[in-house]
């Protein structure tokens, strides 16, 4: 496994509650995010409304792949 440092460049729309089809639900937000000098989309997995919610421009995250 792998982490890979992502900087939040921009918000892409508005968090949402689902499960894909696991029976798991969680709070989703797709970003578009600046990593090693790449931009790319990405979508980031939370376990509450709040946390989803907090989520701001120029946020540091690391992303497990």
């Amino acid at each position: 496994m792998n982490v890979l440092e992502h900087y939040v460049t921009e918000i892409i729309g508005e968090p949402y509650y689902d499960d894909y089809g696991s029976g798991n639900y969680h709070w989703w937000l797709k970003v578009r995010a600046l990593c090693y000098g790449s931009e790319c989309e990405t979508t980031l997995m939370f376990d509450s409304k709040e946390e989803a919610f907090a989520i701001k421009k120029g946020l540091y995250v690391l992303i497990l792949i």
